[in-house]
């Protein structure tokens, strides 16, 4: 939707994919490789659980994160296909 319509349409929802799914993991191993308490980078995730769980409860919180990296992987996947002139399938479910 954010290709067709603008960044506006679905922006923020795509962001935050690229951010937790993608952008946090690359900073995590990073700063990990860098220096050893980078690692504690990582920690922003249960971080996120625990916000999110007040909102919606703990098996909520922790599948909208886990959620973020295929989102990420999807949002990804399109674009290396677009820049490479492929389209994708379409996806049926039975």
């Amino acid at each position: 939707g954010a290709a067709r319509h603008g960044f506006d349409h679905w922006g923020a929802e795509t962001r935050r994919a690229l951010i937790w799914g993608a952008g946090l993991p690359l900073a995590v191993l990073l700063a990990g490789l860098a220096d050893p308490a980078g690692w504690l980078l990582a920690l922003a995730y249960p971080a996120q659980v625990a916000r999110l769980a007040r909102r919606g409860g703990w098996a909520w919180g922790l599948f909208s994160v886990i959620g973020k990296f295929a989102e990420a992987q999807g949002v990804l996947g399109y674009w290396f296909d677009r820049l490479h002139g492929r389209r994708r399938g379409l996806i049926e479910y039975k």
